[in-house]
């Protein structure tokens, strides 16, 4: 009888922890990241479904982490993902979902309220940034990011979207009083 060494031990630790996750999407990994592409992750859901998919990105934080760049961003391929990721997700989940969402305004405010609310509330995307992102841990960066998306869907003209955007502008100017209320209680 073969003994099963330790060397053996940690090949088959390696393999279970590392190459079976990756190999979920080996067909739809992008070549110069080495991540999951929008492609990928709606094929993989159509086929495996929703809760699978976003257990699996979700529990690869490396992963989830580029998936909500690749949202915030606004790539309407990403935007897509976030809209089919919804209905799986849980609350942390779904609460970074829309933070990224509510991103990609400004970056592309057409396509976030031409696609997005589908599945997510206005009340959830058009706020300010997540105040314990360092990158708007401060009242003026966190209101320039407001400001920036208020002057991105101010920018929308398309009669179909006029409604949606003005409820959108709506909600961001209301987020400032909220932001500011945060960083006056909350001075760091």
């Amino acid at each position: 009888m073969n003994k099963i060494t330790p060397r053996i031990l940690t090949l088959i630790a390696f393999m279970v922890l590392i190459l079976v996750p990756v190999s979920l999407y080996a067909t739809g990994m992008d070549k110069v990241t080495g991540f999951p592409t929008p492609e990928s992750i709606l094929h993989d859901i159509k086929s495996r479904g929703t809760r699978s998919v976003l257990k699996d990105l979700y529990d690869n934080e490396t992963v989830w982490r580029s998936i909500m760049q690749g949202i915030a961003f606004g790539n309407e391929s990403w935007l897509k993902v976030a809209v089919a990721l919804r209905p799986g997700s849980d609350a942390g989940a779904s609460e970074m979902l829309a933070l990224a969402i509510g991103e990609a305004l400004e970056h592309n405010s057409y396509g976030v309220l031409a696609l997005a609310t589908q599945s997510f509330e206005l009340s959830e995307i058009c706020g300010g940034p997540d105040v314990d992102d360092i990158r708007y841990d401060s009242l003026e960066f966190a209101t320039k990011a407001i400001e920036l998306r208020i002057a991105k869907v101010a920018s929308i003209k398309d009669s179909s979207l006029l409604t949606v955007a003005k409820m959108c502008l709506r909600y961001l100017e209301n987020s400032k009083k909220d932001v500011a209320r945060f960083y006056g209680s909350h001075k760091r």
